[in-house]
């Protein structure tokens, strides 16, 4: 007993003067056996209908509960199901009787905070290099205060993929999102928890946390080390020599480099190197209400 097809057939729009808008979707559902139910109808419905109207864009109206689900006709293996689904901005107060008890139609839960973290720094709040008198870089840099903000999402969803849950752990943004560029949101956390309401009836209980790094989750040093590039071998492999002191031993502490393997001029910059090692993936796959993602 599975519904094998469902499509939208028709939508019907309707507002008032104070602003609230209304869109009744009619859905033909396809199942294949006659031992199917208005429930099976309404638990595919609830499966693959987002809860936030995603027909013409109205990302403020809310899904309200399939209704007048009723089997239309037979044939042969086809049994075919009309229902409607009610997208609408109301705000849920007006509809506490007839949403009550029903977990998938909770409106998710938003919030943020910050997280402390701390970070090393090279340059002053006027974006000039962090100095002494004669203009040597501070090593190692001061560090300082770097909280970060996190965003938490609690939503309700009628089914969990763990394939997809797997793929996203402690994935970064692959795109724009929020106003902040890609690379800068890290999905820290995806909790869920499978919540019984009645006999026989589950919900998963979500809650995703993101960390938020405005300069992005990279790998960010000081271009430093112990040896320099003196060339290569007729072979083309980079050939390296090893810094010595002024009594001819190896350093010890490392020197600053330029970004092409060579000492770094007394009176340039410090070269900053920034490494990718986060993998990216598209948040827009996590079952997120439209207007976040």
């Amino acid at each position: 007993m599975s519904v094998i097809d469902r499509n939208v057939i028709d939508i019907e729009y309707s507002d008032t003067d104070d602003g609230i808008r209304s869109y009744v979707a009619t859905i033909e559902s396809i199942c294949d056996s006659k031992a199917d139910t208005p429930r099976t109808v309404v638990l595919d419905l609830l499966t693959h209908y987002p809860p936030y109207f995603a027909f013409t864009g109205d990302s403020w109206c809310r899904a309200r509960r399939p209704r007048n689900v009723k089997r239309r006709s037979v044939d042969k293996n086809r049994h075919v199901w009309r229902s409607q689904i009610e997208y609408t901005n109301r705000p849920l107060k007006f509809d506490q009787e007839d949403e009550r008890g029903d977990p998938l139609f909770v409106p998710p839960k938003i919030s943020g905070s910050f997280a402390r973290a701390m970070r090393a720094a090279t340059k002053d709040r006027h974006d000039d290099p962090i100095t002494n008198s004669s203009d040597e870089p501070e090593l190692p840099a001061p560090e300082v205060d770097d909280s970060r903000d996190t965003l938490v999402v609690e939503v309700n969803t009628a089914t969990i993929d763990l394939a997809l849950r797997a793929a996203m752990r402690d994935k970064v943004n692959h795109a724009a999102h929020w106003g902040l560029e890609k690379r800068c949101i890290k999905l820290g956390q995806w909790a869920y928890t499978i919540e019984y309401y009645n006999p026989g009836l589950y919900y998963i209980a979500n809650r995703f946390e993101f960390e938020i790094n405005i300069e992005k989750w990279d790998f960010v040093r000081l271009d430093m080390g112990l040896r320099i590039i003196s060339g290569e071998d007729p072979d083309g492999k980079k050939q390296y020599l090893t810094l010595m002191d002024d009594v001819d031993q190896p350093l010890r502490e490392p020197r600053l480099l330029d970004g092409e393997g060579q000492l770094l001029e007394a009176d340039a910059e410090p070269v900053i190197l920034r490494s990718e090692i986060y993998d990216e993936a598209d948040f827009s796959d996590l079952p997120l209400p439209n207007p976040l993602f």
